[in-house]
């Protein structure tokens, strides 16, 4: 909320109707009204304002004034758990770009720790399915970052080729030595 005041050359409060414009960092316009002067106006900034130098410019039929204020870098992002996704969702006004270190401690065994890239603009999110990161299903604790998140039921969806590979050569085998057992003797 700010209230415009305008003062002719002789200092004396101009009672006029002010066009009011608010232009973000990048000179883009982002809010215009007429409002009467020494009367309150309201302006929200958006939820990803861009950070930097922000102008009112406040105008009536024959005066301009400029008034400038700074809105600051924010880093922030949050992360949520829905079934068995990590997802993480740029808070912030600047772009994120970071590694990311996620542990998934089991209700028995290892921990098992991986990391993410992650690089998202102010608003996006990205999703980790974090069933596809533990070969056992269970009960796990979720780490990441300085948050944690208990009792987190994960189904073990990691596909291995290695044990795939071992099957499709252990059947093809198998087939091989029937063949061999089950031979007719020539007549």
């Amino acid at each position: 909320e700010f209230i415009p005041f305008l003062y002719d050359q002789a200092h004396d409060l101009i009672l006029k109707q002010i066009k009011v414009e608010i232009y973000d960092a990048e000179h883009n316009l982002k809010a215009k009204q007429t409002i009467k002067a020494t009367e309150p106006a309201v302006f929200t900034l958006p939820e990803y304002a861009l950070p930097g130098d922000w102008e009112i410019e406040l105008t009536t039929e024959d005066i301009e004034d400029t008034f400038t204020f700074r809105v600051q870098e924010i880093k922030n992002n949050t992360f949520t758990l829905e079934h068995e996704k990590l997802i993480i969702k740029n808070t912030g006004n600047i772009p994120l770009h970071e590694i990311l270190s996620v542990t998934l401690k089991p209700s028995r065994g290892s921990d098992i720790v991986f990391e993410k890239k992650i690089n998202l603009k102010p608003g996006e999110q990205e999703s980790i399915v974090m069933s596809k990161e533990v070969e056992v299903p269970g009960i796990y604790t979720v780490k990441v970052n300085d948050q944690t998140f208990e009792n987190i039921t994960l189904s073990a969806k990691r596909s291995s080729l290695g044990f795939m590979l071992g099957v499709v050569l252990g059947v093809i085998f198998l087939i091989l030595l029937l063949r061999l057992l089950i031979k007719k003797p020539k007549k």
